[in-house]
C-alpha cells in the first residue's frame, strides 16, 4: 500500500512538473513504529489527535529528528499522512497504475 501511495504522489506531482518524492529507509522505520505505538496503545480514532504519542509525546518533528533526516534544520516544515478512519466494509484501499 505504501508503494501505491507514493506513485499516486508522485504522479500528481509528475502533473505540476514537481519533482517525484524519495523514500528515507529511517524515515519509513520511524513511521512504522509509531503505527505499530498506536495499534498497541489503541489511541488512534476519531476526535484523537494521531499525530501525538499519548505516552511518549512524540510529535512528527520530533519523529524526524530522532530519525536523524534534518539534524540541523535551517528551514524546513513538517507534514505527515495519517488515516483515522474505515470504509464500511474494511479499509480503503489506493489504487495505482504505476509506480
Amino acid at each position: 500500500m505504501r508503494n501505491a501511495l507514493v506513485c499516486l504522489i508522485n504522479a500528481q506531482r509528475t502533473q505540476r512538473g514537481l519533482p517525484a518524492l524519495t523514500t528515507n529507509q529511517a524515515l519509513t522505520t520511524a513511521a512504522q513504529q509509531h503505527s505499530a505505538a498506536a495499534v498497541q496503545l489503541k489511541w488512534w480514532g476519531p476526535g484523537k489527535d494521531s499525530h501525538r504519542n499519548p505516552q511518549t509525546g512524540s510529535t512528527p518533528e520530533s519523529r524526524i529528528k530522532a530519525a536523524g533526516y534534518c539534524p540541523n534544520p535551517r528551514s524546513w516544515a513538517v507534514a505527515e499522512i495519517t488515516y483515522t478512519g474505515w470504509a464500511a466494509r474494511g479499509p480503503r484501499r489506493p489504487r495505482s497504475t504505476g509506480g
